[in-house]
């Protein structure tokens, strides 16, 4: 009894050992895919830094552009003698006051 058992374990350890024995092709494939992986994740941690730094690039350039308009403003105020924003307040309730009437 004992005999027949350990006879079947090992035909089972044959069984097993069939099923994992793996052809050429698909060994090249397997190296193939694992290659494909590697490139894969080598090509998505660049794109990850890539946008990392087109998004503080990004950043810098609405930065300047900020720093831009207001130093635009500044030279104009002061080339043009603009209003001072008490002036402007004025003049926008003025506005409002005679937007009410004509409605």
């Amino acid at each position: 009894m004992r005999l027949r058992d350990e006879q079947l374990k090992q035909d089972d350890m044959f069984e097993d050992a069939a099923e994992e024995i793996i052809d050429e092709e698909e060994l090249v494939m397997l190296r193939q895919m694992k290659d494909l992986k590697k490139t894969y994740r080598d090509n998505f941690t660049v794109l990850k830094n890539e946008k990392r730094d087109f998004s503080e690039s990004q950043k810098q350039v609405d930065l300047i552009k900020e720093q831009l308009i207001a130093q635009f403003e500044e030279w104009y105020a002061e080339e043009f003698e603009v209003p001072g924003q008490a002036l402007m307040d004025n003049y926008n309730q003025n506005l409002a006051a005679e937007l009410k009437v004509e409605s």
